[in-house]
């Protein structure tokens, strides 16, 4: 009798142990807005990690091809509108290819991490739109870019990512301000600046979820070849080239001209 209890006594405990142990190995998704951690990829290819300056660790040596995955992601019914990444960097910068179930599965955004911040620990926030992200995947963030000027083959460091159902103007480092002075990047307003006060926002009264950059106009070039063309001409054809570029009724509507010295 002692001897049956004590089997079944055993065989209970490794029994609730197994128990215990398939319950904490179960595999939950982690939900799309979440922040996510480079460094907590279930795998990689051709990255290395590092102590990055924000805490904990950040994922670096990204080079053109590389790629990291993180097992489950849950983007929900739909609605993720954004993806958005803290990267850092001092070679070309370049691009996050946003792809699901595989490196060269469905595309659902691409991120571009240009121009280089100016230091490997020197962070900011980019970010781009996202289409098609739905449901539970696998995400494989594929990192590309080319040598560039730079003799640098390295591209950016990538701290966290992150998607939201909205485009996050307020904190995107992702596009240029025409208030700011030409080739000065600086981040944009919060979203809910943008009901068309602000001049560096254009707000479609009829589609509440879409904002656009402003820009300062269309136009094109005048070089060489166009100068050889044009001088080729009579004064009336000259003068109607120019109504046909510039008119702003009849013609192309173009009100820039960029002369390069």
């Amino acid at each position: 009798m002692y001897t049956v209890k004590r089997v079944s006594l055993r065989y209970g405990i490794h029994f609730c142990f197994a128990a215990v142990f398939l319950w904490t190995n179960q595999v939950l998704a982690v939900v799309a807005t979440d922040t996510i951690q480079a460094e907590s990829y279930s795998a990689q290819s051709g990255v290395t990690l590092e102590v990055c300056s924000e805490g904990g660790q950040d994922v670096t040596s990204i080079q053109d091809g590389d790629n990291i995955n993180f097992t489950e992601i849950d983007f929900g019914a739909g609605g993720i509108q954004c993806f958005e990444a803290r990267v850092a960097s001092y070679g070309n910068g370049g691009f996050i290819e946003v792809r699901l179930d595989s490196p060269s599965g469905t595309l659902v955004g691409t991120c571009e991490i240009l121009p280089p911040t100016g230091g490997w620990q020197t962070w900011t926030n980019k970010a781009c739109n996202v289409t098609g992200a739905t449901g539970t995947h696998a995400v494989y963030l594929v990192f590309k870019g080319g040598v560039g000027t730079y003799p640098i083959t390295d591209l950016f460091n990538l701290n966290w990512f992150t998607f939201h159902g909205t485009p996050d103007l307020a904190t995107a480092n992702w596009r240029q301000s025409t208030n700011a002075a030409k080739g000065v990047w600086k981040t944009p307003v919060a979203l809910s600046d943008a009901s068309g006060s602000n001049p560096d926002i254009l707000y479609n009264p009829n589609d509440t979820n879409t904002f656009c950059q402003r820009v300062d106009g269309w136009g094109g070039a005048f070089n060489e070849n166009g100068y050889h063309c044009i001088s080729s001409l009579s004064p009336g054809l000259r003068a109607a080239v120019m109504r046909e570029l510039y008119d702003p009724v009849e013609g192309c509507r173009f009100n820039v001209g960029r002369v390069p010295i």
